[in-house]
């Protein structure tokens, strides 16, 4: 069945299995009506944060974070985040934390395997993660770092090449 827009009838004809004109007439458009891989919502971390720096050589908090409430229990979140880093003497290892637990678990160099980045100057990185929180609760995702020595710096680097360039965001997908 096809779609049809009218300047004065308006929708007359719905396609059946995607969403119903029942769903349409209740003003309700549940689970069951959305296909798989329908994007419900995007939120992204809005705060303006200041440049984290460290010396830690395990996980801490870089104050980067996003907190995202799934309209459905069985929603994948697919978690996008970039950064710009830079560490003094050596690595720079990123963590994803959900609700101040480790993503990648026992993973010694959190989600950048084992070197993640080397760099002597600010560079970026970027990684997708795609969560299955099984919830309808507030769910808080976190970015962590640590160097393997010397000082870390973590976003907000004001050059021209990476002005303001670290950014998390979360999506919910149907599924």
């Amino acid at each position: 069945m096809a779609l049809e827009l009218n300047g004065t009838t308006g929708v007359s004809l719905v396609q059946d299995g995607i969403i119903t004109a029942a769903d349409l007439a209740s003003g309700a458009i549940t689970s069951s009506a959305l296909p798989a891989g329908s994007v419900l919502q995007v939120v992204n971390d809005t705060t303006p944060r200041v440049r984290h720096s460290s010396t830690s050589t395990v996980f801490i908090d870089t104050g980067f974070s996003v907190t995202i409430t799934p309209k459905f229990a069985n929603s994948k979140i697919l978690i996008n985040f970039t950064a710009t880093a830079y560490s003094s003497a050596n690595y720079v290892y990123v963590d994803l934390y959900k609700n101040g637990v480790s993503l990648t678990g026992s993973v010694t160099n959190g989600i950048c395997g084992p070197t993640c980045l080397s760099v002597a100057y600010w560079d970026s990185l970027a990684a997708f993660y795609e969560d299955s929180p099984n919830t309808t609760s507030a769910v808080t995702y976190n970015l962590y770092a640590r160097t393997s020595s010397g000082t870390l710096y973590f976003g907000l680097e004001t050059s021209v090449v990476f002005p303001n360039s670290t950014y998390i965001s979360a999506t919910e997908i149907a599924q």
